[in-house]
């Protein structure tokens, strides 16, 4: 009989459902609110095809940084609506403009997270900032193979399980597939996200129309959750908007298998790698003015090639993997740490209303309370835009 990974180092990346040639295997969700693969035992015919398509039980050929950066986008206003220095949308535009496809995380209708396709600049905006949520791959890999085959430049982004998914489905070299991922501290519960979105609407009487994770309103450094409701308001540095990803980042609410992530390592199967840069610049001499900063690994002869390409669109130094590594790179070795009470936490789920299992579980200390009330003053007084202010309040935070 056929056996899938465990439950516990599966990280729902579809790669088994959406290659099973009879289309046995469906992606169903746990009491969690994360999506695992489930075998339909009358359709299985016991080939063995999703078992040596998994990434997790298979060694697949990883690549190694050949060049690395901190860059930022010239774009200023792309720069500003992105988490850290633009480069997604620098390398996105260029496979548009090559009648290439994009793949990425974006909201639905319902402000549901889910691997979207997108062929128009004007669609680019829908990819762009980070969202702490696992998406929904549905039949994305199959849409990626589906243009290959067309003989359109596809980009993928998504998160490193996501991305080495997707290598394994398509299982071939492809000049046209540009794989990036994004560095990850894991991926919350979806499900969650649900309950979290369904409070913020019920205190703040409206509907929301956006979730900024990553929002600039205090600057990259001080990045924090902002949310935008359908009356107008925008709010940020309130402890039910933070409650959602200080539950994660407490260890609460991550997927089990990102505590134990099997992709945490430097070599990779993607083409780039990006993620934020927030100590290095001192280092290089590059100016950083606290709208964010991106690294850049450069893995590939692929990647190297449309590097040059983009080269006049970002302003970029040439940086040392390992000082980069050691300044911004904890998590690109580092798994989430799961907290002690994480098991106490999904037993709580269901019987205490998400505002009782924030009061439980991420208290909110009369520092943090003070620091919130300053950082609203910064912004409406306009001091959010001086960086030494800024600066020591991100010593403070820490």
């Amino acid at each position: 009989m056929i056996k899938l990974v465990e439950k516990e180092h599966c990280s729902g990346c579809t790669a088994c459902m959406v290659c099973c040639p009879k289309e046995a295997i469906s992606m169903c969700a746990d009491e969690e609110g994360f999506k695992y693969p489930v075998i339909d035992r009358n359709r299985c015919v016991e080939c063995g095809k999703c078992v040596r398509t998994c990434p997790i039980t298979n060694k697949q050929k990883k690549n190694s940084v050949v060049d690395s950066y901190i860059a930022i986008n010239n774009d200023k206003n792309q720069r500003e609506a992105s988490a850290s220095g633009g480069l997604f949308s620098v390398i996105a535009h260029y496979v548009l403009e090559k009648n290439g496809v994009v793949f990425g995380a974006a909201y639905d209708e319902e402000l549901r997270v889910k691997h979207t396709a997108i062929e128009h600049e004007a669609d680019l905006e829908k990819l762009r900032m980070s969202k702490y949520v696992q998406s929904d791959l549905g039949d994305t890999f199959k849409q990626v193979d589906k243009y290959l085959k067309a003989d359109r430049i596809v980009l993928f982004s998504g998160t490193p399980c996501q991305v080495a998914g997707l290598r394994a489905y398509i299982n071939r070299e492809d000049a046209n597939l540009i794989l990036l991922d994004l560095v990850c501290h894991g991926v919350p519960s979806p499900k969650l996200f649900e309950d979290y979105k369904a409070a913020l609407s019920e205190k703040y009487e409206s509907d929301i129309q956006n979730i900024y994770f990553r929002s600039k309103v205090l600057g990259h450094h001080l990045s924090t959750i902002a949310v935008r409701f359908s009356n107008g308001k925008l709010i940020h540095s309130r402890r039910l908007v933070k409650s959602y990803p200080r539950l994660w980042f407490a260890g609460f609410t991550s997927r089990p298998s990102c505590y134990a992530c099997s992709f945490k390592e430097e070599d990779r199967v993607s083409d780039f790698t990006l993620f934020d840069s927030f100590k290095s610049a001192g280092q290089y001499d590059f100016k950083d003015d606290d709208m964010g900063l991106s690294n850049v690994y450069v893995r590939t002869q692929k990647a190297t090639d449309l590097w040059k390409q983009i080269e006049a669109q970002v302003t970029a130094v040439k940086t040392k993997t390992a000082v980069t590594n050691k300044n911004d790179g904890d998590m690109i070795y580092e798994s989430a740490v799961k907290n002690k009470a994480r098991a106490e936490f999904w037993s709580d789920y269901g019987k205490l209303s998400y505002t009782e299992l924030i009061d439980k579980y991420i208290p909110y200390s009369k520092k943090e309370a003070i620091m919130d009330k300053v950082k609203r003053v910064m912004v409406s007084t306009g001091l959010s835009k001086n960086l030494k202010i800024k600066k020591l309040l991100t010593k403070i935070k820490r």
